[in-house]
Order: C-alpha cells, then structure tokens, then sequence
C-alpha cells in the first residue's frame, strides 16, 4: 500500500516542469476520467488537482505518518532519524513546486492518503508555512488537508 499526496491549485500546477524524469518528484493532473477524481476532489477547495510521485515513483518518499502515530514528536523524529539524501531531494523539489505556486496563485493544498481511501473523510484542516514543505523532518498525517498560503495572507 503507498501514501499518496496530492496538490490543488488555482491553476494547473507547473508540471511542465515536472514531467516524467526517474529519481524525481513527478506530478501528475488527476484528470476527470481518473477512476478516482471525485473522491479525490472531495478533499480541495481548490479546482486542479494533480497527483505527486517522489523519486520512489509513488508518494511514500514524502515522509508520512498515521494519526495514530501521534506519539511520534517533532523531538522524537529529530533525535532518532536520519534523513537521507533521496529524502532530502524530494523535500526540495515537492518546496520548488510548492513554492512557485504560492507564489504565483497564493494557496496551495497538500492532502495525503493511502492509496484507495480517497473517498475516506478528511480527518482535519491544517495551515502550514512553506518552511515547513522544506523541512525534511516535517511528516504529513493521512487525511489532512494542508494550505499553504503566502506569508502575509490569512
């Protein structure tokens, strides 16, 4: 089972960049015909959606955790693990594409699942900075819905 993430925007994201290149983060639009496009639309406010493969080719290279795994602190995650250098170049590029986004259309929404619980509930709503896309040590809980705003919007 793989960890999927999906970005929404106002906008196609700039994929262009990001097309097909093994060992990097790729994105691809969830496109009406997708099997799953309305479950995973259910998630946005937002009107594109795409897809996000790390370099492992799926979404499990974006570091992730279940609710259930609370117990797993910031602390913790920093004392006891060492992030690689794949890790490392997918955080980047994910904060590259991030970034240019908010910075052209001010909002970007993250969600991540498991793959085939796009029709499970979004579980909360939380606003992180894009510092926080950057951050190796940062990990998505499944089925949140993060926005990622410019610094002075609310």
């Amino acid at each position: 089972m793989c960890f999927c993430l999906y970005v929404g925007s106002n906008q196609p994201p700039a994929l262009a960049r990001y097309e097909e290149r093994p060992g990097h983060v790729n994105g691809y639009p969830v496109e009406a015909d997708h099997p799953q496009a309305a479950e995973i639309r259910q998630h946005f406010t937002l009107p594109e959606v795409a897809s996000l493969g790390a370099a492992e080719g799926c979404g499990c290279g974006f570091l992730h955790r279940t609710m259930d795994q609370n117990w797993l602190t910031e602390e913790s995650i920093r004392e006891n693990w060492m992030p690689s250098e794949t890790d490392r170049q997918n955080r980047r590029e994910l904060y590259e594409l991030v970034a240019s986004q908010v910075a052209e259309f001010g909002l970007v929404e993250l969600y991540g699942c498991w793959n085939d619980d796009e029709g499970e509930a979004t579980e909360r709503e939380e606003e992180i900075t894009l510092e926080q896309v950057l951050d190796v040590y940062f990990w998505f809980r499944h089925r949140v819905l993060y926005r990622v705003r410019e610094a002075n919007q609310e």
